[in-house]
């Protein structure tokens, strides 16, 4: 297949006070008797065994950035933020983050990297040319019951330099993030879900949820509306992406695992598009000619093709994808891959060691 077949976009990212240094300690290269390629349905598939707790991957400028939460998130040691080398993706760094990291985003204008600490309900800022911490920003805000709301998805929008955080919590806020104060800018309150998309063409900013989604101007940083999507019982939209063009989104649906093509204005179901189980992330192309989805429970890469909404392409990319990042050109994307916690499940290591995927076209 062509190089620019898939033409991936890259204008968005889609996880105390004071600074700290960052340490850097130098990391082996993973073992090549854990790598593996193979053609799989027409692309070819490299899975390189990393780090445990994998979470979130960006890829700048010949590096790929990953966030690592260590093979248990609350057992209270230090998570890293890893910078691996894009052709062989080998750790070449490990910058220690006191707080566990999950979410990750590049301001690529800026040259800022967010990293997003959800247990500690924070988010820490990063200047990508020396990856020192300039700065750590809490998040404020509490439900009914008075528990605090804990952040969730990272996304920049380099236009205004700013930084938005959802909250996976349904009654949960958003908040605006000033890119140059590392001030909180605004809170919206009550727009809630996990998933984050956003149109600058029409400043709208979406959040998914458990059966709704909700659609913010960002201009007056204001809840416009909140569409119910009940057309199923518990519907579940974990990650949603705008299709700007052609005026639609798409959310990843994960207790049916299906895609679902909305109407942003009246709220309305256009399309159901079968995926697999625990439908999970998605990215769209930069021409929105396919949109890109892993099925947790399926261990596969679903491609829909952007003009007729159809699955095009299935990719094996087991045990468990989860996040995707664009690759180094249009030929490639990036998928981090958690592994099972039960021994008897393929894929299971006993070093707890996860991996990332390339996929080539």
């Amino acid at each position: 297949m062509s190089a620019g077949k898939y033409g991936l976009r890259r204008n968005y990212g889609a996880f105390a006070i004071g600074a700290a240094a960052a340490l850097f300690v130098a990391a082996p290269a993973p073992s090549l008797a854990q790598q593996s390629a193979a053609q799989a349905h027409g692309a070819d598939v490299t899975n390189v065994v990393v780090e445990p707790g994998l979470f979130e991957l960006a890829q700048v400028d010949g590096k790929v950035y990953a966030t690592s939460a260590g093979a248990d998130r609350r057992d209270g040691k230090p998570g890293h933020v890893l910078v691996l080398d894009a052709g062989t993706l080998a750790v070449e760094q490990r910058i220690e983050s006191p707080e566990k990291p999950f979410a990750l985003v590049v301001n690529r204008t800026t040259g800022k990297l967010y990293v997003g600490h959800t247990m500690s309900r924070s988010v820490s800022v990063y200047d990508l040319a020396t990856l020192q911490r300039t700065g750590l920003i809490a998040l404020q805000g509490e439900n009914k019951e008075g528990k605090p709301f804990r952040g969730r998805q990272l996304l920049v929008d380099e236009g205004t330099d700013t930084l938005y955080v959802s909250s996976p919590a349904e009654d949960g806020p958003v908040w605006v993030i000033d890119g140059e104060t590392a001030a909180i800018r605004a809170r919206i309150d009550g727009v809630g879900g996990p998933g984050l998309a956003f149109d600058p063409e029409r400043q709208r900013l979406y959040t998914s949820g458990k059966g709704f989604f909700s659609v913010i101007d960002t201009g007056s940083n204001r809840l416009v509306r909140r569409h119910a999507v009940t057309d199923k019982q518990d519907r579940f939209l974990v990650n949603i992406e705008i299709d700007p063009a052609q005026q639609r989104l798409l959310a990843t649906e994960s207790k049916h695992g299906e895609v679902l093509v909305l109407d942003p204005d009246s709220g309305n179901v256009r399309k159901i598009i079968p995926t697999g189980k625990g439908a999970l992330a998605i990215r769209r192309n930069a021409d929105g000619s396919a949109f890109f989805v892993t099925n947790r429970g399926e261990g596969t890469l679903s491609i829909i093709d952007g003009a007729s909404l159809t699955v095009r392409q299935t990719v094996p990319v087991s045990p468990y994808p989860n996040s995707i990042a664009y690759g180094a050109d249009a030929s490639e994307i990036l998928i981090s891959i958690k592994q099972p916690r039960d021994a008897s499940v393929a894929g299971y290591r006993e070093d707890r060691k996860e991996s990332v995927a390339r996929i080539r076209f």
